[in-house]
């Protein structure tokens, strides 16, 4: 659960600190290329249905705090 929540935090420092709109929309497309939070597979306990309805209220927190920064792009909004 440690490794989750430090994974889930690092993807969101990724995309809100990079320093230009440009940086944050290529690091988005890298994350929707990538499928990282295995959204083509929801049945998995680490898709991003999976860690919102994890027992560990931490891992909810961060993963609708990773979300609420995919939808602050446009791009995001599509995802």
């Amino acid at each position: 659960e440690k490794r989750q929540i430090c994974l889930l935090q690092a993807l969101r420092w990724r995309l809100t600190k990079a320093e230009t709109v440009l940086e944050r929309q290529n690091v988005l497309a890298d994350y929707i290329q990538a499928d990282l939070l295995n959204c083509q597979n929801d049945k998995q306990p680490t898709s991003i249905i999976g860690l919102l309805n994890s027992k560990n209220e931490v891992i909810k927190e961060f993963t609708a705090r990773l979300i609420n920064s995919f939808a602050s792009l446009n791009q995001g909004k599509h995802f």
